[in-house]
């Protein structure tokens, strides 16, 4: 899935894994995030049928409106789940928006692990 960016000098192609990469490093930037999720079993066994490269925590897919994320991450014992996961939404939105000039309808944060030891 690419996305399209047409500009008065021509049209520009954003990867889908450049939309993950910054979801990725906008998330993990965010306080009380120890991580972002790693290969599922199903990431794993897909990638080997597929030419896509596992998601590794983060899925993009077109809504009817822009792009809908889902972040799947671990967060450190202690913070206040509900807050945390609204700054990684707000987070993960702008700088999408910001850097890549592309519209997002929605972030989706699913809270995989809570680490106690660190």
């Amino acid at each position: 899935m690419k996305q399209f960016i047409m500009t008065k000098y021509g049209r520009i192609e954003v990867e889908r894994n450049v939309v993950e990469e910054v979801a990725k490093k906008a998330a993990t930037q965010c306080y009380g995030v120890l991580g972002i999720g790693g290969f599922s079993a199903k990431d794993s066994v897909m990638s080997k049928f597929k030419k896509e490269k596992p998601t590794g925590g983060v899925q993009v897919r077109d809504g009817e409106e822009g792009l809908i994320l889902d972040l799947f991450v671990r967060l450190q014992y202690g913070v206040r789940t509900t807050a945390v996961a609204q700054n990684i939404m707000e987070t993960v939105k702008y700088q999408i928006e910001s850097i890549l000039d592309l519209v997002v309808e929605e972030v989706n944060v699913f809270v995989e692990n809570i680490s106690v030891g660190e």
